[in-house]
């Protein structure tokens, strides 16, 4: 029941929400969507969403609205997989980074698709077939269909598939930290962006890629890392 009242209220807070600057940015862009073909557009995913709900009749309020309730629950889902502390879990989330999500609604969406499917990659079935299975619909069609809404999401493709080559080395999470540096590295210096525009010709790429690899976003990586380090 608090899992239940947890959607209700979190999608409302989201999908009532009506004063931002991404929020016009976000109106602005659904009510072009329908001038945009997807094959043009910085977010084909994300385009096509927008056309389908326009031809539902919905309009933008409830457009944000609708993708606020799916995109909890497909979070939410996630979780519990894992989880009895569903509820904490959201607590934390409403600490950080509900404020960034809460305004970004594609963004949200993506991280959403992401979580739900996790329990794809991370948890292991008897038979080779069910695993290869499950991790088949993980990479495809689940992250990929995030990357075509949001398109960092091809990190998180990146993030899964040195996960499942390496989870098994016994120095799993030095060889994760050395590969950090290295990719921050390379952030850096200008080079993985322009491989990453090679995939996406969204302009906005190397402006969310370089913010991944500031000073501030560094220092949160690697705390995260050394938490992981002393579990």
């Amino acid at each position: 029941m608090v899992i239940v009242i947890d959607v209700v209220v979190l999608g409302l807070i989201v999908g009532l929400r009506t004063n931002s600057m991404d929020y016009y940015n976000y109106l602005l862009e659904y009510n072009t969507a329908q001038i945009v073909p997807p094959s043009l557009a910085d977010f084909p995913g994300y385009n096509i969403i927008m056309r389908w709900s326009q031809y539902i009749g919905l309009d933008f309020t409830q457009f944000v609205l609708v993708m606020a309730f799916i995109s909890f629950t497909l979070m939410i889902t996630g979780m519990m997989i894992f989880s009895q502390y569903v509820p904490f879990a959201m607590a934390l989330f409403i600490v950080y980074p509900f404020g960034h999500e809460a305004i970004q609604m594609r963004t949200f969406l993506a991280d959403a698709l992401v979580i739900c499917a996790l329990p794809l990659l991370l948890i292991d079935h008897k038979t080779r077939m069910k695993n290869i299975l499950s991790k088949s619909i993980f990479f495809y069609p689940c992250i990929f269909f995030a990357s075509r809404i949001h398109t960092l999401c091809w990190f998180y493709l990146a993030i899964a598939a040195i996960y499942l080559f390496l989870r098994r080395k016994k120095w799993y999470v030095p060889l994760i930290i050395i590969i950090t540096i290295i990719t921050m590295l390379l952030i850096r210096l200008n080079i993985l962006t322009r491989l990453m525009m090679v995939i996406s010709s969204s302009d906005k790429l190397d402006h969310w890629v370089q913010g991944s690899s500031g000073l501030g976003m560094i220092f949160y990586t690697f705390f995260n890392n050394g938490f992981i380090f002393v579990n």
